[in-house]
């Protein structure tokens, strides 16, 4: 899908092209500087004079097995990803960075996956959420996307991108 748009501005906007992971988009002004911080345009990366969106996923699981086969999976589409142990260490790295979308487990001893997502939602309103069990009757508690255990890759990354394109 190409889309061509114009800027009222004056300056090149050029067509953006979607992406499996993002939108990118060509924009170039003389009169914009780029900023270094990570927090100034959260999920942005330049690359070759185009700007691709990238989203970052955050993935909380107590399994570090788990954990790091699941940011596998997540990083070969073009994924961001961070990962937590726990929840108290998801909502630490919610304070500190721009997440995109929580993919957490809903059995975790300390604060679970449902808490996480209470406590996330507070901080930020408009995160995306997808929950993660492999206990059955855990998953009729939850109110939203849902991944059982265990995971298949597609079925994964198809059920994110569903959600970060849910409107």
């Amino acid at each position: 899908m190409t889309v061509a748009r114009t800027n009222p501005v004056g300056s090149s906007l050029e067509p953006r092209h979607a992406l499996p992971f993002g939108i990118a988009c060509r924009y170039r002004h003389s009169n914009v500087r780029q900023r270094t911080e990570p927090w100034a345009n959260p999920g942005r990366v330049a690359f070759n004079g185009w700007t691709v969106r990238v989203y970052t996923v955050l993935i909380t699981d107590d399994d570090p097995d788990v954990l790091s086969v699941l940011a596998a999976i997540l990083r070969a589409p073009g994924y961001t990803v961070v990962t937590a142990t726990d929840g108290y260490d998801a909502i630490r790295i919610l304070a500190d960075r721009h997440i995109d979308l929580l993919l957490t487990d809903l059995r975790m001893p300390g604060l679970d996956g449902q808490q996480l997502v209470i406590q996330a939602k507070v901080m930020r309103p408009y995160l995306r959420v997808v929950y993660m069990t492999g206990f059955k009757e855990a998953a009729a508690t939850v109110s939203g996307r849902l991944v059982q255990k265990p995971i298949r890759a597609a079925d994964l990354i198809k059920t994110i991108r569903q959600e970060m394109s849910a409107a």
